[in-house]
């Protein structure tokens, strides 16, 4: 073997073992469900050894090719910490398409399974209340009894 190719060879394995690993989403996957308003875990680990003491976690939803910037879930965690909980805030739309993104620059991130966020519907006696969206269904009982109440 040449004296070239072991250079060669050493540069090579050199630069595989300074490939630094990264921080990947393990929560939320696929089939997960969010509710608005409602708490949930992001966690993350790391694949080997990597020199980012913190991560910044993101909301992002969308095409995969154009992902669109929804929140801030967190910035500056340190990456050690694993996992946090999230209040899904109350001003999103209910899709499929959400993903969450972790990395600890404004560019690499890595990002979850697409999963759902949707509104919590919670049965307030007889009227039907859609959290996340502040809006108020009243109940058929309800306008039923209203009805008869004035008939």
């Amino acid at each position: 073997m040449s004296l070239k190719s072991i250079i060669t060879l050493l540069f090579i394995f050199s630069a595989i073992l300074s490939v630094q690993a990264v921080a990947r989403i393990n929560n939320p996957i696929g089939g997960t469900v969010w509710k608005i308003g409602s708490k949930a875990i992001v966690s993350w680990y790391v694949d080997g050894t990597t020199d980012a003491n913190k991560v910044n976690l993101v909301l992002k939803a969308g095409d995969p090719n154009s992902l669109q910037f929804i929140a801030l879930i967190a910035k500056d965690v340190p990456v050690a910490q694993g996992s946090l909980e999230y209040l899904v805030p109350g001003n999103l739309v209910t899709s499929d398409a959400y993903t969450v993104g972790v990395g600890s620059d404004d560019t690499d991130y890595n990002y979850s399974h697409y999963f759902r966020i949707e509104a919590t519907p919670v049965n307030s006696g007889n009227n039907l209340v859609f959290s996340g969206f502040g809006s108020v269904v009243t109940g058929l009982l309800s306008v039923a009894a209203l009805f008869f109440t004035f008939f």
